[in-house]
């Protein structure tokens, strides 16, 4: 058996034109027995995955849910701190006496 990856006699790419010859690949049975058995594998699962979707349990019917019980938050203010005493008046600069003037003499 003989396969051509491209149709026609060349291909023409980037590094200019190469020819395409044939392969050859032998014939045996291992590739299409593995295609075969992974069809079945394939086949098997679907199957077992369509048996248990027609025989899954029946789901629970819908009921009105139940309201909640209401729960009341009273929030309170935090106790009232007393103001503090009014700071008292910053310091006056001091200012140095005057000394008076010694008596002539």
């Amino acid at each position: 058996m003989k396969i051509y990856f491209l149709e026609g006699g060349r291909f023409s790419g980037g590094l200019g034109e190469i020819p395409v010859t044939p392969v050859d690949v032998p014939q045996t049975w291992r590739r299409p027995l593995a295609v075969v058995a992974a069809s079945i594998l394939a086949a098997a699962l679907h199957g077992l995955v369509w048996v248990w979707y027609l025989n899954r349990p029946q789901p629970a019917p819908l009921v009105e849910a139940t309201p909640l019980p209401m729960i009341d938050i009273a929030l309170s203010a935090p106790p009232a701190s007393p103001l503090p005493a009014a700071a008292p008046p910053p310091p006056q600069p001091v200012q140095p006496e005057k000394k008076p003037d010694p008596a002539p003499v």
